[in-house]
Order: C-alpha cells, then sequence, then structure tokens
C-alpha cells in the first residue's frame, strides 16, 4: 500500500519542483528590481585635495585668517568648527578651488587654547597664546555683567594702544584705545588707594566706586556707552613702581568689579610698562 503523502509534505514538493524550475530566490525585492548594494553614497566634499594652512596661530588679542581650499571644478565643500572662539566671515561654501575667511576672538582666560576649522574631512587648526609679559588690558565678564555684558577683551599693541596716566601718586588710569583712532575711547580703568596714600603692592579689598568714594579704595571700569552708579569690587596690585612727577613707569594689577548691585561681575588685568 503507497504510503500517504500529508498536505504539508506536498507543499514542499511543489516548492522543490519551482526552485528547480526557477532558479534560487535570491536578490528579490517587492518589485522586479534586484537589491542595491548597502554602500553609503559619497558625500559631496570628500572630493577636497587640501585645505591650507594646515595650522595658524594668534596672540591673545586674536585676529582674522584666510584658508585655501583645492578641489576640482564641481567638487562642492563647506568649512565648519566645533571651537566657540572660531566664527567665520563672509560665505563658508564653495565649489572647485577657493578661499574662506575667518575670525578668532581675544582669549582672556589664563591658558592657551587650541581649535580646528573641517573642510571635507581635512583640518588646519588654530592654536591661541595668553597675554604675558607686556602691555595690555583685558577683562572677561559674565552675561549679566552691566559693563562686559558677557564679552571678554584683550588689548595690546599693535592694535590698541594701553594709555597711562597719574594726577597723584594714589591714583592710575587706564584707557584702551585703538591704535588707528586713538581719540575713540574703547574701555577705562580707575583704581585708586584710600586716602593720600600711594599705590602699593597688596590687595585693595571693600572698594567703592571712583570718583565719588574717598575714605577707602576706589575703582571703575568701564566703556561701550555703560558705566556704573554703584560698584563692589576688589583689586591687587603685584606690581608698581612710580616716577617723581608723579609719572607711572610699572603696573600690574588684577581687578574685579560688581556693578549696580548685580552678583555677577567682570574680572580683569592691567599691565603696563614691562
Amino acid at each position: 500500500m503507497p504510503a500517504r503523502r500529508t498536505p504539508s509534505a506536498s507543499r514542499f514538493l511543489r516548492l522543490l519542483v519551482f526552485v528547480a524550475a526557477t532558479g534560487p530566490l535570491l536578490n528579490c525585492t517587492t518589485n522586479s528590481s534586484p537589491l542595491a548594494p548597502l554602500v553609503p553614497p559619497p558625500t559631496s566634499s570628500a572630493c577636497v585635495s587640501s585645505l591650507s594652512p594646515a595650522s595658524q596661530n594668534f596672540s591673545a588679542a586674536g585676529g582674522s585668517g584666510v584658508a585655501t581650499v583645492m578641489a576640482p571644478t564641481g567638487c562642492a565643500w563647506t568649512a565648519s568648527s566645533q571651537s566657540s572662539f572660531v566664527t567665520f566671515i563672509g560665505t563658508v561654501s564653495g565649489s572647485g578651488p577657493g578661499f574662506f575667511q575667518y575670525n578668532v576672538g581675544s582669549n582672556a582666560s589664563a591658558s592657551a587654547r587650541q581649535g580646528a576649522i573641517t573642510v571635507g574631512g581635512l583640518q588646519t587648526s588654530v592654536t591661541q597664546g595668553v597675554v604675558s609679559g607686556a602691555t595690555f588690558l583685558m577683562f572677561t565678564s559674565e552675561p549679566a555683567d552691566y559693563i562686559g555684558a558677557g564679552q571678554s577683551f584683550v588689548g595690546m599693541p599693535p592694535t590698541q594702544s594701553i594709555l597711562a596716566s597719574m594726577d597723584a601718586a594714589n591714583h592710575v588710569r587706564f584707557q584702551a584705545v585703538n591704535a588707528s583712532a586713538p581719540s575713540a575711547l574703547l574701555w577705562e580703568l580707575n583704581l585708586r588707594a584710600a586716602g593720600n596714600d600711594p599705590l602699593a603692592q597688596g590687595t585693595y579689598t571693600d572698594v567703592g566706586y571712583w570718583p565719588a568714594t574717598v575714605t577707602r579704595p576706589a575703582m571703575s571700569f568701564w566703556g561701550n556707552g555703560r558705566g556704573c552708579s554703584t560698584i563692589k569690587g576688589e583689586f591687587t596690585v603685584l606690581d608698581v613702581a612710580i616716577a617723581p612727577g608723579p609719572v607711572l613707569t610699572r603696573f600690574h594689577a588684577t581687578f574685579e568689579q560688581f556693578c549696580n548691585g548685580r552678583s555677577e561681575g567682570l574680572r580683569g588685568e592691567v599691565s603696563y610698562g614691562f
């Protein structure tokens, strides 16, 4: 008596006959087209052949730079940077050979910093130093500070001139101006010792507003059309030399100021005559 075939065995035999007649069921899709290989398409900027210069160094004052992109005609590219102190000037995209411009902000911190600009997988490094052993006026401010409003500034030659003057041995004034326009004041710092005491090395605390405060140390830092009506702060004179006159010959100090009762302030440093 022949063996009885179950329905499942019958379907399996029919499938084997179909495969033998048509070939293996490979590269099938929901339509009649074969599957495309799963390879990501090349990016449009992969055709960039070079980015120069490979590195660029800036002083603490910052400045602007230009980078050149070499690429064949029709190769689209875009410059980008994850470094917050690097900003671009004008267009950052192009096609074929070209260039772009960028700006490096001032470094008012105590540490050097390094960033990078990327185009098509290629990079140019951007390194910035710190202010040291020179004549300068610098500050960094917190966002709610009324004077600086969150910005930082480093003023130093040759871009800026730092002017120093004294009307008495207990009071010094520093002004930062653009070297190309010395009549246009950028920032001004005033520091004064209490009473008639001459300025000397040391930390001056419980500082009041200059020029109103007389019996205790006083200071004021202002600019950009903004000034304080009241302040709290302190400053530390690290080095000072005053010639008869009085004439300031050498000075180095740090300072902090809280304007108009605000809890966020401004901190800075001034160096002159070194």
